[in-house]
């Protein structure tokens, strides 16, 4: 196959994925993600039953292929550092990140109202994950490595859970500002100190824990 014959066929493979995708989300506003048949999105779309079957195997595949493309989107806007970064740029990240999460928001609104909320978080916990290690440790924060690592799963789940309340309540607070709730959260869990004469962790001793 020459080149030019197979970007021919990348172009109409990415006309037909973006075809399917726009009859999904039309036909979800419409009755709804479990309602919806391969056959409706097909016709809906100007395909056939065929076609659809080469991309996707059934409309949850699909489902997780849109969902990753929107993370993909959202993965580069935010970008990777190669070294840990400041809070400055942990806060730009966020940024962009609800920005991202602005500008698609009825995407993301329809998908949370059809089922895709906890889609949605097993996606969005690891990127923010990421971004909570890469955040070098305060002065102030005296804690081991797995203290550490229990700080950022607990920020990563709350942030998480946190993005998809904003969706689904129609954003009750600028981007802006809960980015930057985010943040204080950050800033406040990671400038605890220990309690009484610093010998004191986060996470208890094990005798403690299993009373």
């Amino acid at each position: 196959m020459t080149v030019a014959k197979s970007e021919t066929r990348d172009r109409r493979a990415r006309r037909t994925r973006k075809a399917i995708d726009e009859a999904f989300l039309s036909l979800m506003r419409q009755k709804g993600f479990e309602r919806i048949t391969v056959g409706e999105v097909a016709e809906r779309a100007d395909i056939n039953r065929a076609t659809f079957y080469l991309h996707y195997v059934d409309k949850y595949d699909w489902m997780n292929a849109y969902v990753d493309g929107l993370f993909e989107e959202l993965a580069e806007e935010m970008g990777r550092p190669d070294v840990p970064i400041d809070e400055l740029q942990q806060s730009q990240t966020l940024e962009r990140l609800f920005a991202h999460l602005d500008r698609h928001f009825d995407t993301y609104a329809l998908l949370l109202s059809n089922g895709g909320g906890d889609l949605l978080q097993r996606r969005l916990k690891p990127m923010i994950l990421t971004l909570m290690r890469e955040m070098p440790a305060t002065d102030q924060l005296q804690a081991s490595p797995l203290e550490t690592e229990f700080m950022a799963q607990l920020i990563a789940s709350s942030a998480a859970g946190l993005i998809v309340w904003w969706v689904q309540n129609n954003r009750p607070i600028s981007a802006h500002q809960v980015a930057g709730a985010l943040m204080k959260v950050h800033r406040f869990v990671t400038t605890m100190k220990p309690d009484g004469d610093g010998d004191a962790s986060i996470m208890e001793d094990e005798h403690v824990i299993n009373r």
